[in-house]
């Protein structure tokens, strides 16, 4: 369960730096291949929602209702909470990484 959750945690570090250099691409002189950074992007939230759905496999369902509407559904409500959850998924990354070295 902790292996899963720091992939869940490195995921979302991951995909937090990807947002914040597609945001920033055009003040960045070396991002030369947005298209590249979109499509690995894609595939890295494809890899946070398939972790959430794990994550709520063994929720009950209204927990996992919840999930699914505030997270998994194609909107951009959830977009948006995709979007926090991997920016706090960021700073556990940093802390986790913290505790590693100390």
């Amino acid at each position: 369960m902790i292996e899963n959750f720091e992939k869940f945690s490195f995921t979302g570090k991951y995909v937090n730096g990807l947002l914040k250099i597609l945001r920033n691409s055009a003040k960045i002189p070396e991002v030369e291949n947005v298209d590249h950074i979109k499509k690995d992007l894609s595939e890295n939230m494809e890899k946070v929602t398939s972790l959430l759905k794990e994550i709520t496999f063994k929720m009950d369902d209204k927990n996992k209702m919840f999930i699914e509407e505030s997270y998994l559904k194609l909107n951009q409500n959830s977009f948006q909470n995709i979007q926090l959850l991997v920016e706090d998924l960021d700073i556990i990354k940093k802390y986790l990484n913290n505790l590693k070295r100390n």
